[in-house]
């Protein structure tokens, strides 16, 4: 045949001693190309928007956001495949992967809290009476966004921190969730969309965060990796 998998392991070039194949490539790249279609594509900005009423358009909208969680999933594969220190395999921190859906549900927040103008409009324009609802839910998502950014940069961020923080901002999306989507004045929120959809999600990925850190005896253990590593 014209086409030959072994194309997708030619190494293209290596950063930090780490060699990026075509297929490692391929997957990096489709992550920011298809979450820029997914954004362009479901908010209403200039240009854009054709999927931005599920009601009307459930087959591409639900199929891009799809497409975009496929993308990171591969992403996510051809970065867990190029580990090979069994180390670092054993060290890696568990709440990596959900601390950045936890950030990226709050970006998205953040844009549906800001397409519709009520907090740039200012308090006295407000006429659906939503604009402490808004600035409460836009000050949680910029922590909540400050904490997953905290602990991915730092990769071992102090525990107190986690400890801390995750039960608060739970507590702070439930809130959130509460006040955005059970109010038909809440533009965005009130019916299905990224705002809704992401509020949800953000709630999810919070409570399991919150489980991942003080529920989890793995993250109490850390010497029990080393054993394993040791056996083998």
């Amino acid at each position: 045949s014209v086409f030959k998998p072994a194309l997708l392991e030619t190494v293209l070039f290596n950063v930090s001693d780490s060699p990026v194949s075509m297929r490692r490539a391929m997957a990096i790249f489709l992550v920011p190309w298809v979450a820029a279609g997914a954004i362009v594509g479901t908010f209403g900005v200039t240009g854009g928007g054709i999927f931005a009423d599920p009601a009307l358009t459930a087959n591409g909208y639900f199929s891009i956001w799809l497409l975009l969680i496929a993308c990171l999933a591969h992403l996510g594969s051809e970065a867990e495949s190029a580990v090979e220190n069994a180390r670092a395999v054993a060290n890696a921190d568990a709440l990596s992967s959900s601390m950045f859906a936890f950030l990226f549900a709050s970006v998205i927040v953040l844009g549906s809290l800001l397409q519709y103008d009520v907090i740039q409009a200012g308090r006295s324009a407000d006429v659906n009476g939503m604009f402490g609802e808004y600035v409460y839910s836009l000050v949680l998502v910029c922590i909540s966004a400050f904490v997953a950014l905290y602990h991915l940069v730092l990769k071992e961020p102090l525990p107190l921190v986690n400890k801390i923080a995750t039960p608060l901002l739970a507590l702070g999306w439930l809130g959130a969730a509460g006040v955005l989507t059970f109010r038909d004045s809440a533009p965005g929120f009130s019916v299905a969309g990224n705002g809704f959809f992401a509020v949800y999600v953000g709630l999810f990925l919070s409570f399991a965060l919150v489980g991942k850190v003080h529920l989890s005896p793995a993250r109490d253990d850390p010497p029990a990796a080393d054993a394993v590593i040791s056996a083998a």
